[in-house]
């Protein structure tokens, strides 16, 4: 889904920026936030077709963004980034409705992948969705 708009919370700069920077490359539309009240500010005025989203965050943490992120929109698939040790909080969180998580510090290549593959179950969820019934 070339053109898809992805948020990237992550409040490690040069985490950030470089996924950001990879992404645009991959031909992503790509927005940023820095902690979890900047991207709650973001989601609450944009809609996006995928958010890549740390777990532990300033200001508002990754579990209570996914959690009002999916009161509202429950088809949007979020990626979780997490440092190695809170691998079972990630776990806890793709249970809550994460599509998947990567462990910091992951492979860029890894991420596209996931990110393309994540995109492409939501299209095919549209898709699907977008379908007439078959006649009777």
């Amino acid at each position: 889904m070339a053109g898809a708009r992805i948020l990237i919370v992550e409040d490690d700069p040069a985490i950030r920026e470089g996924v950001e920077m990879n992404l645009s490359l991959e031909g992503y539309d790509v927005a940023t936030a820095a902690d979890g009240i900047a991207a709650q500010r973001v989601l609450d005025r944009q809609r996006f077709d995928l958010v890549v989203l740390d777990l532990m965050l300033p200001g508002r943490n990754g579990f209570e963004l996914l959690r009002s992120l999916r009161a509202r929109d429950r088809e949007v698939p979020v990626i979780l980034l997490t440092a190695f040790g809170d691998v079972e909080g990630a776990m806890a969180a793709t249970q809550a409705g994460a599509w998947d998580y990567l462990a910091k510090p992951f492979d860029i290549a890894e991420l596209r992948a996931t990110v393309a593959r994540a995109l492409e179950r939501r299209r095919l969820s549209q898709q699907r969705q977008e379908s007439p019934p078959p006649a009777p």
